[in-house]
C-alpha cells in the first residue's frame, strides 16, 4: 500500500495542504476484558453483542487524518480480536478496494463447540456478535482547524 496513494488506488489529492499530522495506522483499544486492534481509517466503531448487552470497544473520537496527498483510506487491512469470558482470539483481513465495505458482523460459535463433525447440537454458553461499521469521518474533505 502507497501512503500517498489512498493504498494503491491512484488517487491523490494534490491541492491539499497538510496541517493536522496524519492519524496513526493502527489502534490497539481493551475494554470490559475485550481487546481489538485494527487500522483506524477502516473502523468508526467496534461493538460486542454478548447475551443481549452491548459492549462498545470504539467508536471514532475525531476525522481519520489521512496521510498527505491520499484521499482514500487504505484498501487493505487486518482486523484482530481477543478476550472476554469466553476467550475468544482471531484476525480478519479485510480487503476492499472499491471501499464497499459498510459493516463486517461476526458471529461467534459458543465456546467449546466442536469443529467438523457437522451440524449437531452445540453446547451451551453465551452468544457473542462482534460488529465493525465503517462510516469513518476522514480529513480531508472534514478536517479541523
Amino acid at each position: 500500500m502507497s501512503e500517498t496513494d489512498g493504498g494503491g488506488t491512484g488517487q491523490t489529492n494534490s491541492d491539499y495542504v497538510q496541517v493536522n499530522p496524519p492519524s496513526p495506522s493502527r489502534v490497539e483499544v481493551s475494554v470490559d476484558g475485550y481487546t481489538s486492534a485494527f487500522y483506524p481509517g477502516f473502523v468508526r466503531n467496534v461493538t460486542v453483542q454478548r447475551e443481549g448487552t452491548a459492549v462498545d470497544l470504539y467508536t471514532q473520537a475525531g476525522p481519520f487524518v489521512l496521510p498527505a496527498g491520499a484521499v482514500l483510506p487504505w484498501d487493505s487491512s487486518e482486523f484482530e480480536f481477543r478476550g472476554g469470558p469466553n476467550a475468544r482470539d482471531f484476525s480478519l483481513v479485510i480487503n476492499d478496494p472499491l471501499h464497499e465495505i459498510a459493516s463486517i458482523e461476526i458471529r461467534l460459535k459458543p465456546k467449546g463447540t466442536q469443529v467438523g463433525i457437522g451440524p449437531v447440537a452445540t453446547p451451551e454458553g453465551e452468544d457473542e456478535t462482534v460488529t465493525v461499521s465503517e462510516a469513518t469521518v476522514l480529513c480531508p474533505p472534514l478536517c479541523r482547524p
